[in-house]
């Protein structure tokens, strides 16, 4: 392919991805990305995980080429489910508390 066909991509933004189906993953990306960067939400999680993730592992997490680790879901849990449950019109003291019940044993 010619140089002047190929397309340019931006460098350091993520691509857009199109999971075949909404998973934990995409749906984290969904609501930390409504306040933040994924930048920025990468950076909490990595700081509070002590990882050092990129946009790219979570790109292929969303795909479903690989699946992340358990500490990692139960990290998006502790975001997702609250924020599905407060979105349905629930306490937010109920929806922490029902998250709290939600997470991967022995991690």
């Amino acid at each position: 392919m010619k140089a002047e066909e190929q397309t340019k991509r931006r460098v350091g933004k993520p691509p857009t991805v199109k999971p075949e189906a909404p998973n934990l993953v995409s749906t984290w990306r969904a609501i930390v990305t409504r306040s933040d960067s994924l930048t920025e939400a990468l950076e909490t999680l990595n700081a509070a995980l002590d990882m050092k993730l990129t946009h790219s592992r979570i790109t292929e997490w969303e795909r479903e080429g690989k699946a992340p680790s358990a500490r990692v879901v139960n990290y998006m849990l502790a975001t997702v489910v609250p924020a599905l449950l407060l979105e349905q019109g629930i306490s937010e003291a109920k929806a922490l508390e029902l998250a709290g019940k939600v997470r991967v044993p022995g991690v």
